[in-house]
């Protein structure tokens, strides 16, 4: 009976060091992870065609995260500007919409998915910790096109 249980106690201490390993390996993976970025191809393509479990997959260091920004901001390849400036402050993102042709509804339409779309890069970043970005959207003459520090909820019908 003695050395069943013996036996059976250095089995269960066997295996709990096995777990404390998978648990090590782990933290050492995700500490990684956060140091590096991970599936920027999929960044390449049009941002409306990354599927969620595509969006589960990407991880952008604070760099990407910054270099992504000034990518929002270049001219297409129409030779249009959309964006004429991003600044990151501390938990804000201002970004500055293009606006030089006067006032514009087009503006008005493009805040709320340039919204989406940085919103969705920082949460894979390095950068979110729990806590989402305000982010402000306005045009070159400062009029505060939207301002959220959630996501915004499509409204419909």
């Amino acid at each position: 009976m003695k050395k069943k249980l013996l036996v059976a106690g250095i089995i269960c201490s066997f295996w709990l060091a096995g777990c404390s390993n998978d648990i090590e390996e782990k933290t050492a993976m995700d500490s990684q992870t956060a140091q590096s970025s991970a599936n920027l191809e999929l960044l390449d393509q049009p941002f409306e065609e990354i599927s969620r479990q595509e969006w589960e997959t990407i991880h952008l260091t604070q760099e990407d995260f910054n270099l992504f920004l000034s990518e929002i901001a270049v001219e297409d390849a129409k030779g249009t500007k959309k964006v004429a400036g991003i600044k990151k402050d501390s938990d804000d993102i201002i970004i500055t919409l293009d606006n030089s042709d006067g006032e514009s509804l087009d503006n008005l339409m493009a805040a709320p998915f340039i919204d989406t779309e940085v919103r969705t890069a920082y949460l894979h970043s390095a950068y979110y910790e729990g806590q989402q970005p305000k982010i402000i959207v306005k045009d070159l003459s400062g009029v505060v096109l939207s301002e959220a520090s959630e996501a915004l909820e499509p409204v419909g019908p």
